[in-house]
């Protein structure tokens, strides 16, 4: 692998850390960013590893991938835990739901309740 593909994945796990690093206040949602994504600990982390690789990627020959592997792990898992905080929040957020909507919730639907008036 090439320092390019390093420096692609490195940019998508700090793409991916920008919502995660995002307050919810309508003001700081104005403003965007207050403080750039590589300020945060993780992307200093992240910046560190992939420095650290530069030149064992070339020159030591350990494992040339291990960099790579690494930032798709944290981009899969930063990806991971936004849809399942989506789910939860999708199937979780209420209390008790009737069965018609339970049901409808998962696809199905209930059958009409019996009409005997339409019975012969």
């Amino acid at each position: 692998m090439d320092s390019w593909c390093t420096l692609r994945r490195l940019r998508e796990v700090l793409r991916a850390l920008l919502p995660a690093s995002k307050n919810r206040s309508k003001a700081y949602k104005c403003l965007r960013l207050q403080k750039p994504v590589r300020n945060s600990l993780a992307a200093q982390y992240l910046l560190s590893e992939a420095r650290k690789h530069q030149t064992t990627e070339k020159r030591l020959c350990r494992a040339h991938q291990e960099l790579q592997a690494k930032m798709d792990t944290y981009r899969t898992y930063l990806a991971s835990s936004r849809k399942g905080k989506e789910l939860h929040l999708q199937y979780h957020a209420r209390g008790e739901r009737s069965v018609e909507e339970s049901a409808r919730l998962v696809g199905l639907g209930l059958p009409k309740p019996y009409d005997k008036s339409q019975d012969h």
